[in-house]
């Protein structure tokens, strides 16, 4: 079953619908009561000239209305300062009630301002965590990129020195007809380079030089590049021989008192990382030669020289851009 449900304003209990409807019905039976009562009140206008006041006789109810329309009639006045009173207080009542709303709307604009402003920096906050984060992210995967290039990348260094002797013909001893090796008559040289990385060295160019010296290399001197040029392309973990330069037997195993021999050169080189720079290494040898006794066997040795040797940054030489 529905049970229908008043609007708040008329909802009431039980006993206050008794006490409204026994009221109404006393309020009715008064008025009906005071409508057939005998008694005549009179109303005398101000008598004139003739001395006679005229006065007309009304029942009570209609009486007691008049008589109250007269005195509100006499305290116009007063009625009015009351209510001009009524008004003022009203309306400065309303101005302080208009004033609170007004201070209360401020702070709510300066409230909202403010819960903006704590908004906005929270915002901008993580705004910035989540670029700090992201940069960093970044950063990390070009720190992995860059450590997995350097890893795999080619390092092409100098591994040995190759020598090669040149002879004369063999001839017959005298002894038992012996065969007697042909005179060394020249010694040729070559760098034996390796890539000790995990990629290729491409686009390698090499380049090989030789000079004799009456005592150590100038500090002056520039090391400049002779006309033996080789390209080369290194597999990983292979070996490469330079070009090759030759010196005749005479000038080493018989050289002029206080010369000395130098060896070097340099190799340019490209890796597969498209992100990296062209590398460089140099190298620079003396040549030092000795008679070993009792037998005075010619031996040759290579001991690197303090300048012309490093790679990449630290070379003495930039890269060469035609390479």
């Amino acid at each position: 079953m529905v049970r229908s449900e008043e609007p708040d304003g008329l909802n009431l209990s039980r006993r206050a619908k008794i006490i409204w409807i026994v009221g109404t019905a006393l309020l009715l039976v008064l008025l009906l009561v005071l409508r057939f009562i005998p008694y005549h009140g009179q109303i005398c206008e101000p008598a004139g000239e003739a001395k006679v006041a005229n006065c007309t006789s009304y029942q009570l109810l209609p009486f007691i209305v008049f008589e109250v329309a007269q005195f509100l009639d006499k305290m116009g006045g007063a009625i009015t300062a009351v209510a001009t009173i009524a008004i003022a207080i009203f309306t400065f009542t309303l101005k302080r009630a208009t004033d609170k709303l007004w201070e209360a709307g401020e702070r709510q604009l300066h409230l909202l301002g403010e819960t903006s402003a704590a908004q906005s920096r929270d915002m901008q906050a993580s705004i910035q965590a989540a670029t700090d984060s992201a940069n960093a992210a970044i950063t990390s995967n070009q720190i992995a990129v860059t450590n997995a290039g350097r890893q795999l990348r080619a390092y092409v260094t100098v591994q040995d020195i190759n020598m090669v002797t040149h002879r004369l013909a063999d001839r017959v001893g005298t002894l038992h007809d012996n065969i007697v090796p042909g005179a060394v008559h020249t010694y040729r040289f070559s760098v034996i380079l390796k890539n000790g990385g995990m990629t290729p060295a491409i686009n390698a160019r090499t380049n090989i030089s030789h000079n004799t010296f009456n005592s150590e290399i100038p500090a002056d001197f520039h090391f400049p590049d002779s006309t033996t040029f080789g390209n080369a392309l290194i597999g990983p973990q292979l070996v490469w021989h330079t070009p090759s330069i030759t010196i005749q037997a005479a000038e080493l195993e018989t050289p002029l008192v206080g010369a000395l021999h130098y060896l070097w050169g340099w190799i340019e080189y490209d890796d597969i990382f498209s992100s990296t720079t062209r590398h460089r290494t140099e190298f620079c040898f003396k040549i030092e030669c000795e008679r070993l006794q009792p037998t005075n066997e010619f031996w040759v040795s290579f001991a690197p020289h303090s300048k012309f040797n490093a790679a990449d940054e630290d070379c003495l030489r930039h890269i060469d851009p035609a390479g």
